[in-house]
């Protein structure tokens, strides 16, 4: 599939064709579900014996154009004011992501990362509904205790026209808003911060966050943008 998207010149230039065309898969970790020999990422090297690290991750986000978030090990938020103002590269992701420390990987929504959109899908009964309304995506991942719960897609269109960091779906009958979420669609639009916890990562639980798939986001625009949007 052919990304038609504008290349990212926020932080560096992406060329989407190349780098984001691919239906590569990566097996979650550190379980390995019974399938029958899943394609794989030519840049990220894996066997049975030995899972992706999280640094393979951080490098092949970095490599994919995607604008990584320094987040503490097992935590979702970023320390401090200014991480949706970095950019950070391969050649300085060192300062941020130290190769003998234990963090997080966050990846920033929004033009820093060339357009990415997570839908963040929070209750049971929202995940099994979205397979049937959202458009396929190449790049989903999840834990154990919510499998596939974030579908990532390229949308401009949507980044553009949000004018805010993320579009929130709360249950109109729960008395708890925070509990009480359907989805949000993290964006980052309108120049504001928006940024999720990718695999390579470890959620507050302690369940490991890994992908379900990793090949291409979807790019939405059109139909496809309603529905997200609406």
């Amino acid at each position: 599939m052919k990304n038609n998207s504008e290349p990212n010149q926020y932080c560096r230039d992406v060329d989407f064709d190349t780098d984001l065309d691919r239906e590569a898969t990566i097996i979650p970790f550190p379980e390995r579900p019974k399938t029958s020999e899943p394609k794989q990422d030519a840049n990220l090297e894996t066997n049975d014996e030995k899972p992706i690290t999280p640094q393979a991750l951080l490098d092949e986000y970095i490599r994919r154009g995607w604008n990584p978030v320094p987040i503490p090990f097992r935590q979702k938020g970023p320390k401090g004011k200014g991480w949706d103002k970095q950019c950070i590269d391969a050649s300085n992701v060192g300062q941020y992501f130290p190769a003998n420390g234990q963090w997080n990987i966050g990846v920033q929504l929004g033009p820093k990362s060339g357009g990415l959109v997570d839908t963040d899908i929070d209750c049971p009964e929202a995940l099994q509904l979205v397979p049937w309304f959202f458009p396929r995506t190449g790049t989903v991942f999840g834990r154990q205790g919510k499998p596939s719960s974030h579908w990532i897609y390229n949308s401009p269109t949507l980044i553009e026209s949000a004018k805010k960091a993320a579009i929130q779906f709360p249950d109109p009958e729960a008395t708890d808003k925070e509990k009480g979420m359907l989805l949000e669609l993290r964006c980052g639009g309108g120049d504001k911060g928006a940024q999720t916890v990718f695999p390579g990562s470890f959620h507050v639980s302690g369940e490991p966050i890994g992908w379900h798939s990793f090949g291409t986001p979807t790019l939405v625009g059109g139909r496809s943008y309603s529905v997200l949007r609406d």
